[in-house]
């Protein structure tokens, strides 16, 4: 088998070869995303005279063997290394997967298979090389999952068996490796069945041994299930909102989760699948023998922020995450606050404020979390879940797609009241903003109102009601 090759491109250049996922994207029929280039001696050499044909610049990373020499230009981005060993076979036998194990001479487009990788690429099957290959580098135990979900393949069962024997090893992988690979799993719109299998190996796990507590502590009343099991479903449930925000969230709503960054979409299906973690610390038991778990969503997200850091996530996403499960049982609280009765403005623009941005990240997780609940019988979810829906499309509503201004600020309370600096201050805008987040308050003349109401009742001395 040939490829089609540029070969004006590669004329006269030292022999090399094409390797890896981009002879495999190929053979596909797929444009890969970038390029992988070995050669038998000299890549420096070679990426330069590879460079001045694209009219590109060379830069290296990496010391010594390990050096790859990447060539970016306006057209690609070609990584160019050494090869291991003598001769091309040596080289496609030391990889990872068989898939992976491909190379196609740069001369004349003839494709090395050596390990059975065309076979696998038609038999939509990821097979590792050999069975040391996960010794040598750890990360490919949760690479193999990756590529089964990008790829929609199936690891085999061998494969499979040894991951699941060697599935600890990964602790030894960097942080920064694991999330790479884990933030393409959870990006793939049906991610669910790669993280049961991945569960069903051990590896998830293993990456993250938090959530391996969650099977063995138990339920609370509201639940059918243990922890895990629900953590699972709240998590399927959240990838079919996300594949059908028009069938499931309120109108309004599908439009702004279907054009949410992949980013933000990965960091709320990693905020549900942590968000119980606090469980197993704070479980207790009443003196009917039921179960309780007073706090897990402070706790859980103190525990998330941490799982954060060791992944090397960016202040950013940590925060984000932590975020969505330190307030993932708010909305909750809401919809039990109004005992049947219409809830007050001010409560939910406080719920509003405390989640800023975040509000819809932490809404559709609470639907997602209700919806993956297998409730015991006589409880039902659906009330919630409306009310949840409620609140969603009032925040929508309200931010209108542009940011919020305050309506008024600190040195207007000091200018017009004749405040001084103090913790009043920043409690009373507070106050104001929970409100005009509720609607109750629509301008700056209303604000100003409120305040002058409220300090002739409390002549200023008490912090505004909560």
């Amino acid at each position: 088998m040939k490829l089609p090759l540029a070969n004006s491109l590669f004329k006269n250049l030292p022999r090399a070869y094409l390797v890896g996922g981009s002879v495999r994207d190929m053979v596909r029929g797929d444009k890969p995303l970038d390029y992988d280039i070995i050669v038998p001696e000299c890549p420096e050499k070679f990426a330069e005279l590879m460079a001045d044909r694209l009219n590109g610049k060379v830069f290296t990373l990496g010391k010594g063997s390990f050096s790859v020499y990447r060539i970016v230009s306006n057209r690609s981005s070609i990584d160019v290394t050494a090869m291991k060993g003598n001769d091309i076979q040596f080289d496609l036998e030391a990889r990872d997967f068989t898939i992976n194990a491909l190379a196609c001479d740069l001369t004349n487009g003839k494709i090395f298979d050596c390990v059975g990788g065309l076979a696998d690429l038609r038999r939509q099957k990821i097979r590792m090389v050999a069975p040391n290959v996960f010794q040598a580098d750890p990360v490919r135990l949760i690479r193999a999952f990756r590529m089964a979900a990008t790829l929609g393949f199936e690891i085999e069962p061998r494969t499979f068996q040894t991951i699941a024997l060697q599935a600890g090893a990964i602790v030894q992988t960097a942080g920064e490796r694991i999330r790479a690979e884990l933030e393409q799993i959870l990006a793939c719109p049906d991610s669910y069945r790669t993280l049961e299998d991945m569960s069903t190996s051990g590896l998830l796990f293993a990456v993250l041994p938090e959530l391996a507590a969650l099977q063995s502590c138990g339920r609370s009343t509201h639940h059918a299930t243990d922890v895990f099991t629900h953590t699972m479903h709240a998590y399927r449930a959240l990838e079919d909102v996300f594949l059908q925000p028009e069938r499931i969230l309120p109108p309004g709503a599908e439009r702004y989760f279907s054009c949410l960054p992949k980013k933000e979409r990965v960091l709320i299906k990693l905020s549900i699948l942590l968000h119980d973690v606090g469980k197993p610390a704070t479980l207790s038991r009443d003196d009917n023998g039921r179960i309780h778990f007073y706090g897990h969503p402070g706790k859980g997200a103190a525990m998330a922020k941490m799982i954060c850091k060791r992944l090397r996530m960016s202040n950013r996403h940590c925060n984000a995450v932590e975020r969505i499960i330190r307030y993932h049982q708010r909305p909750l609280s809401l919809y039990l606050a109004r005992q049947g009765q219409p809830l007050r403005p001010r409560p939910i623009g406080r719920f509003f404020r405390q989640c800023d941005w975040q509000t819809p990240a932490v809404l559709i997780h609470a639907i997602a979390d209700n919806m993956g609940k297998e409730t015991p019988p006589g409880h039902s979810s659906a009330g919630m879940i409306a009310f949840f829906k409620d609140l969603l499309s009032a925040y929508l509503k309200k931010q209108d797609g542009k940011p919020r201004k305050p309506l008024i600020n600190g040195q207007d309370l000091m200018t017009l009241f004749g405040l001084e600096p103090s913790p009043l201050i920043g409690k009373l805008l507070r106050s104001v903003e929970e409100l005009q987040l509720a609607d109750s308050l629509q301008d700056r003349e209303q604000a100003l109102r409120w305040v002058s109401d409220y300090l002739d009742r409390a002549d200023g001395r008490h912090p505004p009601p909560r």
